[in-house]
């Protein structure tokens, strides 16, 4: 066996693991969210619809009453009828934005944890390991 110190984690090689972990890490749930959000926003979009052509019964009356009008949500009306036409485009947005954040993340902290571990390896003299080498045939 042969015993060696790790002293030093090199910054630019810990953000790049950080990087591509964390956007794997990050991808599953991020589609997830992605879809959910485009699910939302339709959702949204169909009840404030149905809001702009609600009917009103009184003493077998039927009175059409536009509620979006009255309670001033025509804006949010015309935003959600916007993000619902983009429907997978939004659902992939949503789910690359969140999986770059995640990336970034997780580069950031591996980048922290590195500066840590060089820290704390010029005080103690690093993890040491041992190692053997291979077997030849």
């Amino acid at each position: 066996m042969i015993p060696y110190n790790i002293r030093r984690v090199g910054l630019i090689s810990a953000a790049k693991f950080g990087l591509v972990l964390g956007f794997l890490a990050g991808l599953g749930p991020a589609c997830v969210c992605g879809l959910l959000t485009a699910s939302l926003v339709t959702g949204v979009h169909a009840l404030l619809e149905r809001m702009s052509q609600a009917r009103l019964n009184i003493l077998g009356q039927s009175i059409p009453v536009n509620l979006v009008e009255m309670l001033r949500l025509s804006t949010w009306l015309d935003a959600a009828s916007n993000l619902d036409a983009l429907g997978l485009v939004l659902a992939l947005t949503v789910a690359l934005s969140i999986s770059l954040l995640t990336a970034a993340g997780l580069a950031l902290a591996a980048i922290l944890l590195s500066v840590a571990y060089n820290g704390l390896a010029a005080a103690t003299g690093g993890l040491s390991i041992d190692l053997e080498p291979p077997n030849q045939p």
